[in-house]
């Protein structure tokens, strides 16, 4: 039985999301654009990460060495910085990794010469400032535009030494900017149109909001320090997560007006579980429900009431927000995109919150717009249960297991866990193991037990541990590196693939080898070089070869989408250099693979949604070309 059901979202944004870093073509836009940002400190850092995930090429300068390593930890600061956005589900880790990875650091102003615009953020010293940026018009091109983050300086007091002033303005972000879409322009006095649309149309492609605030008024008047110009700006605007709109969704949920009750209540009755989270989750809670506090205190609404002060609404409401947080954080589905399977944000949909989990599920979900829906991916029973999954499939059923204790709160009893603890199935094996060093061993399979003994399970041989512990250690010293060329990146990669295959062993069924492959396949396919793009396919394949043995009757969409990637790599490598015969060969695995793709894809996400219809083309214009054979 193949069918499928549809859930309204009872909360959560569009698939597309509100959030511009799930915006595709602003990406695609932005990224034709090189900035430069001039300063690592707290500001700075949150800049470039910004403008990094919004797919903007970043170089990051400062002269100075110890803010440079600074810089050279992005990621961690990122992690930091974009905590309510992770958490939430608008940024996913592997997002906020590539963008990191994709900032540049150097320390030479001479190398921001080909940025098309510069963000200045150093700090508040007008000689500093003046000094700066004469000594970028000596490298840059007349055409760059010059910025400054300047919220005390006057901006004459900066252009009227420069030799182009007509190209610089200034460009204020309200800090934490990852958080907030505002961005004040200042035009000086010999500040040209031309600028100051070439601006506008740059943050208005990332979905900024660029506005003429009255930060320097309102800092001359001596009404507000900087600190409270953005804490103020920052109570009314908050990047994509709760805009306006998205406030007065909340504020419905925690006090429905009369006639919502009842839709409401059916968000209200889901568990919160809050008891069972730990301290720091709990922790995580409070700091975001402050935050939404806050906001809520801001908002003026649409008829532009009196809403209640910060501390009565902390006193009326921050237990239910917190049970709120607590809902989102066991109930949230993560909409994904149908086609790069990305999670672009999340909703809480209370029917499909009574969709239990299974480790081998007979269901998968899929989302348009603020719909769910639920498809049957495998054969059921009349009166049989339909579930889904809660968690990534591909792992062993310790990892599985403990990852739904410790977000879900129970212990699962699914038929795939059961046979793995009675020790029936030996899937667990390959999924966390190495390869047996005994060539005459087919198949052997080295698992680490508790203990740390590695001995091979099909022919006792055993490995040296301590050489394992070794190898692993290496490989993470590798992967904490931070590289910025393109080629030192796939080097990088190519060493860590290296130490992965051919020293630690990893088996080719372990779900490492799925992760890695995946990771340096997507690097490759955004490559610039052709010549990496090529050796994408390599990868794509090691990922299925990791993936398809496991779960193989049930349609995952991951697989699916997979053998998408693998099907269009396959065609669009098709060249009239090769011979008629391996022409023929290459355009038939493509079709295999966009075959197969399409039956899972059809099943997964319905016959009428993009990706199939986008396979389905795809799979077209490969049987017109072998038509088209000699």
């Amino acid at each position: 039985m193949h069918g499928q059901t549809t859930v309204a979202a009872q909360t959560g944004g569009e698939q597309s999301g509100t959030c511009a870093y799930q915006d595709a073509s602003a990406q695609r836009i932005a990224g034709r654009t090189k900035a430069v940002v001039v300063g690592a400190g707290f500001l700075g850092r949150c800049i470039a990460i910004d403008l990094s995930l919004l797919g903007v090429q970043v170089v990051v300068c400062d002269t100075n060495p110890q803010t440079g390593d600074a810089v050279r930890k992005l990621s961690s600061y990122a992690y930091e910085l974009l905590h309510p956005l992770l958490y939430l589900g608008y940024v996913t880790k592997s997002m906020v990794t590539q963008a990191c990875g994709n900032i540049t650091v150097v320390t030479d102003v001479a190398q921001c010469a080909d940025a098309a615009i510069i963000i200045e953020a150093i700090p508040e010293n007008l000689e500093a400032k003046v000094k700066l940026f004469k000594t970028l018009e000596q490298h840059c091109s007349a055409s760059t535009i010059l910025t400054t983050n300047t919220i005390e300086l006057p901006i004459d007091s900066i252009q009227m030494h420069l030799q182009h002033p007509d190209r610089f303005l200034g460009m204020r972000f309200f800090y934490p900017c990852v958080l907030m879409s505002p961005v004040e322009i200042t035009v000086g006095t010999s500040t040209s149109q031309c600028t100051v649309d070439r601006v506008v149309a740059f943050l208005q492609r990332l979905e900024k909001q660029p506005h003429r605030g009255p930060t320097m008024r309102v800092l001359t008047s001596k009404e507000a320090s900087a600190f409270q110009f953005d804490t103020a700006v920052r109570g009314h605007f908050y990047h994509g997560l709760l805009e306006p709109k998205r406030v007065s969704s909340v504020a419905d949920i925690i006090t429905p007006q009369p006639g919502d009750q009842e839709e409401k209540n059916r968000v209200l009755k889901l568990r919160h579980h809050l008891e069972d989270h730990t301290e720091l989750k709990r922790q995580q809670f409070n700091a975001m429900t402050q935050l939404v506090l806050l906001l809520l205190s801001r908002y003026k609404g649409d008829k532009q009431e009196q809403i209640p002060s910060f501390e009565k609404l902390q006193n009326n409401l921050e237990a239910k927000i917190l049970k709120l947080f607590g809902r989102v954080n066991c109930n949230a589905f993560s909409i994904a995109n149908d086609v790069t399977n990305e999670a672009v944000g999340i909703g809480l949909f209370p029917e499909g919150a009574l969709f239990n989990h299974d480790c081998d599920p007979n269901c998968v979900v899929s989302f348009k717009g603020r719909e769910m829906k639920v498809h049957v991916v495998k054969d059921v029973e009349v009166g049989q249960e339909l579930t889904v999954s809660y968690i990534e499939l591909l792992q062993s059923t310790k990892k599985r297991r403990m990852e739904l204790k410790d977000s879900y709160f129970f212990d699962c009893q699914c038929t795939r866990c059961l046979a793995a603890m009675k020790e029936e199935t030996t899937n667990d094996w390959y999924l966390d193991g190495l390869e047996c060093s005994n060539k005459e061993c087919l198949d052997g399979v080295v698992v680490l037990d508790d203990v740390d003994h590695a001995v091979c399970k099909i022919c006792g041989t055993a490995r040296d541990s301590e050489e394992i512990a070794t190898y692993e250690r290496e490989l993470k010293t590798i992967e904490t590196l931070n590289v910025n060329s393109e080629q030192d990146k796939w080097k990088m990669y190519q060493q860590m693939w290296e130490i992965a295959m051919d020293k630690l062993n990893l088996h080719p069924r372990n779900a490492r080898v799925a992760v890695m492959a995946r990771e340096i396949g997507n690097f490759l396919l955004n490559a610039t070089s052709v010549e990496l793009q090529h050796q994408a396919l390599r990868f794509c394949l090691g990922e299925l070869h990791a993936v398809e043995w496991l779960l193989p009757t049930t349609k995952l969409p991951s697989r699916g989408l997979l053998h998408f990637q693998i099907g269009t790599l396959l065609f669009e490598e098709v060249t009239t250099s090769m011979s008629s015969v391996d022409r023929a060969q290459q355009l038939q695995n493509a079709v295999k693979h966009l075959q197969e793709a399409l039956s899972v894809l059809d099943c997964a996400y319905g016959s009428k949604s993009d990706v199939v219809l986008s396979a389905q083309l795809m799979l077209d214009e490969a049987q017109r070309t072998i038509k088209q054979l000699p």
